[in-house]
């Protein structure tokens, strides 16, 4: 892409999330309208609020941590639970994990 084509886009971009905002309308509301194209929502929560970058970067060190946490519990009881871990990530990466079953149910119904 040109730069010229790359700062359109930017713009389309920057419209279409101060659109949204100003609508009042969540990301799930707006994705509902526009379920055909999902490429017009896909990744735009990311820019939704100030925070959301910083959120998803404290959900990734909260999951790492409580890997790290139970992975130094484990060694200091002489241990090796490879299921515990599974448990340990399981249950931190849940809001990660909606959030992708969404977008892949989103895509195989063909929208």
């Amino acid at each position: 892409f040109s730069s010229q084509e790359i700062e359109r886009f930017k713009i389309q971009v920057a419209r279409l999330l101060y659109s949204i905002l100003s609508s009042g309308a969540s990301i799930a509301q707006y994705a509902e309208v526009n379920a055909r194209d999902t490429s017009t929502f896909m990744g735009l929560e990311n820019y939704l609020t100030p925070n959301t970058s910083q959120n998803i970067r404290s959900r990734r060190r909260a999951i790492l941590r409580a890997v790290l946490l139970e992975q130094a519990r484990q060694l200091n009881a002489g241990v090796c639970d490879p299921d515990a871990m599974a448990d340990i990530v399981w249950s931190a990466s849940e809001k990660s994990r909606k959030r992708a079953r969404v977008i892949g149910l989103l895509h195989a119904s063909g929208f």
